[in-house]
């Protein structure tokens, strides 16, 4: 009985522990000599304390791509590109930007800005 009133008063900390992470990532890679892509997602990373684990998981919430000539890149973007293979940016959103983009960008999240994601 005691055991039991330990465990089951311990059982709001499962809610209190949940962690959710808000990401907006921009990934560009080549197509070919001529053409690139511009991917974007928005997704939600969360860690739930269950017990004595953490559950880790990643929910893809939206995405968009879109291809763009080579042409349009700056020089030193396209040099970056033929090293690398890929770039990446990623930017960690309060909870009530990541809501305004959900909202406002669900059918054209490519055209969110940078500076909407960084202020």
């Amino acid at each position: 009985m005691f055991r039991d009133t330990i465990i089951n008063d311990h059982a709001p900390l499962k809610s209190i522990n949940n962690q959710n992470r808000y990401l907006f990532e921009k990934l560009i890679f080549l197509l070919d000599e001529h053409y690139f892509v511009e991917l974007v997602s928005l997704s939600k990373k969360s860690e739930i304390l269950e017990g004595m684990n953490t559950v880790n998981s990643d929910e893809v919430v939206l995405t968009d791509s879109r291809e763009r000539k080579v042409e349009d890149l700056p020089i030193e973007m396209l040099n970056s590109l033929k090293v690398n293979g890929t770039l990446r940016e990623s930017f960690e959103l309060s909870y009530d930007r990541y809501l305004f983009i959900m909202e406002n960008y669900t059918d054209s999240l490519i055209d969110v800005e940078k500076d909407l994601l960084t202020n």
